[in-house]
């Protein structure tokens, strides 16, 4: 767990200081504030887009509505086999899920592929005591334990193969998560893939509070009950600064070829999707993946198909803010000019102060505001410059009451807390 947190952080200073020959310290602060959200956000249990998910918490194993629907989203992703049969079992004292897996290809199956679902199935379902995988004979259990620790009760998970680990009160939930793809049916081609774009790339671009797509089907053919479509999509996750609603990452334009199974009743379940490779160009990535004719097809309809994304990326965050009863301008970061602490008399010893500080990591390194959703509730983060005593000042309030949770002041020439 620590390594994979420990690589993220590397890599977003690494960013940072690339970005700094070019950008200067305001653009390195960005950056660096950003690579550590992500590092926090990635231990939060609430943080989209897992909360669906965490909101089905089983109290028990008896309540069969929440444990169905939670299997129902954390299906068994293989290309090697799928689950044809699943029952409650007891095993002792023990209770468990048990599910029969059936070949798809002639390739044996990793234990890694069960203990992504499984993973996830005992975090969410506290009375579970083991999920158990069978198939050709063969059985791979992974099991929970409870112990106590100084910071109180956690669960460990481990399995026959000599894999264990440790979570704290389903703090690293959202790590394991990353590895379930969730089951989605859908009537057609189309609502398909704008699914399982969601479902990929909220994974990939997760600094906002939400994520939306707008994508071209160029072909789609069906052979032997798996439909494979060619796509273009774009994908922007969104987050409030200074009351704008920002696009703060994502894709403008890439392609994607996109697998589904087609079952009985013709409804599409979403299993694979393969993106263009980060740094190719576009025109180059088109051609690798696309057959020629909707390659062609594809590259003489750019400027079309670039204004039908944004407009249907742009209707959905319409249709978010309407939801929330804002009216905020929607735009990218460039759009809207920013103060950065930097530009008023904070030095860059103080600002670096700020940002290491973990305290202050949520805080935005501009005079201004950004929202974050915490526990179900919108919370704004303000930095402010007092120019009469060289001071930033930090407040976090609820966005609905305005009551204060927590203030800091810190000084403008060596980024010490005052008072």
């Amino acid at each position: 767990m620590k390594q994979l947190f420990d690589t993220k952080l590397k890599k977003g200073i690494a960013i940072a200081a690339a970005v700094a020959v070019t950008a200067g310290i305001a653009a390195v602060i960005y950056i660096g504030a950003a690579s550590r959200r992500e590092k926090r956000l990635a231990e939060d249990i609430t943080f989209a887009p897992y909360r669906q998910l965490y909101t089905l918490k089983a109290t028990k194993l008896k309540d069969v509505e929440n444990v169905n629907s939670i299997i129902g989203l954390t299906t068994f992703y293989s290309e090697n086999a799928r689950i044809v049969n699943q029952e409650q079992v007891a095993d002792g004292n023990k209770k468990g899920l048990v599910f029969e897996l059936e070949e798809t290809r002639a390739y044996p199956i990793q234990s890694k592929e069960c203990r992504q679902q499984a993973t996830v199935l005992l975090a969410l379902i506290p009375k579970l005591d083991f999920v158990e995988y069978k198939m050709n004979g063969e059985v791979y259990r992974r099991y929970q334990q409870y112990g106590e620790e100084s910071r109180g009760k956690v669960f460990v998970l481990a399995d026959d193969k000599g894999f264990s680990a440790t979570l704290k009160s389903g703090s690293d939930f959202a790590v394991f998560m990353d590895q379930v793809r969730p089951a989605y049916e859908s009537q057609s081609v189309h609502e398909a893939a704008g699914k399982a774009i969601l479902a990929e790339l909220n994974g990939k671009f997760s600094g906002g509070e939400f994520g939306a797509e707008g994508h071209t089907i160029m072909s789609a053919e069906t052979v032997n009950g798996k439909t494979r479509a060619c796509a273009v999509l774009a994908f922007g996750s969104y987050r409030f600064i200074n009351d704008n609603f920002v696009r703060i990452e994502g894709e403008t334009i890439t392609p994607a070829v996109l697998t589904f199974q087609v079952n009985d009743k013709g409804n599409y379940m979403f299993e694979h999707a393969e993106f263009a490779i980060e740094g190719m160009k576009y025109e180059d990535a088109v051609n690798e993946m696309f057959v020629k004719e909707t390659a062609e097809r594809t590259l003489a309809n750019h400027e079309r198909i670039l204004q039908q994304l944004e407009n249907d990326e742009k209707q959905q965050v319409q249709n978010y803010l309407k939801q929330l009863g804002r009216n905020s301008k929607i735009g990218k970061f460039s759009d809207f000019p920013a103060t950065y602490l930097s530009k008023v008399g904070v030095s860059s010893e103080a600002a670096n102060a700020i940002l290491e500080n973990d305290k202050l990591l949520s805080y935005p390194m501009w005079v201004g505001t950004q929202e974050f959703i915490e526990d179900g509730k919108r919370f704004v983060y303000e930095t402010s410059y007092e120019e009469g005593n060289s001071s930033v000042a930090f407040k976090k309030y609820d966005y609905e009451t305005k009551q204060t949770v927590e203030e800091f002041k810190v000084s403008a020439a060596d980024g010490n807390f005052l008072g």
